[in-house]
């Protein structure tokens, strides 16, 4: 497939703002709404598998093996890094049990004994939970025809989301699967079909939501409005879309 590289640039941008939400955490500062960048990778991993399954053809296990060799190596080394450092005790605060570090190791998601929060061992891989989440489902998808995978996958995770809504969840798993963020990958994959058939907006158009995000998370961070991917998703979608323009 074709590079295109204004996606890729934005996929830049949204890394630097997470470690800068990072390194800002770290030192005292604040830049919250660098977290956001999270939301535009979630939008932009829908927008790239869709178009990369239309231009090529692969079979699930293909995927899925082509997603782990990408991912796994380097974050099982970090998590060994982490597990490594605890059992040194260089990290005093971390509290680790192998129910907790398998779980990690496998995108499970789980509590930590250190905190109760739902966070693996190396916190920042929580995203990947959702990531291999998606992965799942969609080389699942791989095994229908082509027309069927979009409502599928579509349907599944609003009926998710649905569920988080209905139902009070306590189970750590069902907690993490039933956010709404989840549909930022369908929202990705919905974007990756108008751009396959041509039917982006035009410049102008596309412009006027660029800004409008910007703007949108601008407000957000200069204000220290609260936020969650309730907000961010819909303007991290503004983005992507006017990128594409």
């Amino acid at each position: 497939m074709k590079t295109i590289h204004g996606i890729q640039y934005l996929r830049a941008a949204a890394a630097i703002a997470v470690v800068l939400f990072h390194a800002a955490e770290k030192t005292g500062h604040h830049f919250t709404i660098g977290a956001a960048g999270v939301d535009v990778f979630f939008v932009i991993s829908g927008f790239i598998m869709w178009v990369i399954s239309d231009r090529r053809s692969v079979t699930p296990v293909e995927f899925i093996a082509d997603r782990a060799r990408r991912i796994v190596p380097v974050y099982w080394l970090a998590t060994g890094v982490m597990v490594a450092g605890a059992l040194a005790g260089l990290f005093p605060n971390l509290v680790m049990t192998l129910e907790h570090v398998l779980a990690s190791l496998f995108f499970v998601p789980a509590r930590s004994p250190s905190s109760g929060e739902i966070w693996p061992v190396l916190v920042q891989g929580w995203t990947l939970n959702f990531e291999m989440l998606f992965y799942a489902v969609f080389a699942g998808s791989l095994f229908m025809p082509r027309n069927w995978r979009l409502p599928v996958v579509s349907g599944l995770f609003l009926a998710l989301v649905i569920a988080g809504r209905v139902v009070a969840f306590d189970d750590a798993v069902m907690l993490t699967y039933t956010r709404p963020v989840i549909l930022e990958f369908v929202a990705g994959m919905i974007i990756g079909e108008f751009w396959l058939k041509g039917r982006v907006p035009p410049l102008a158009v596309g412009s006027a939501l660029f800004a409008c995000s910007l703007g949108g998370f601008a407000l957000i961070g200069v204000l220290g409005l609260p936020f969650d991917e309730l907000t961010t998703g819909p303007l991290a979608v503004l983005l992507v879309i006017g990128v594409l323009s």
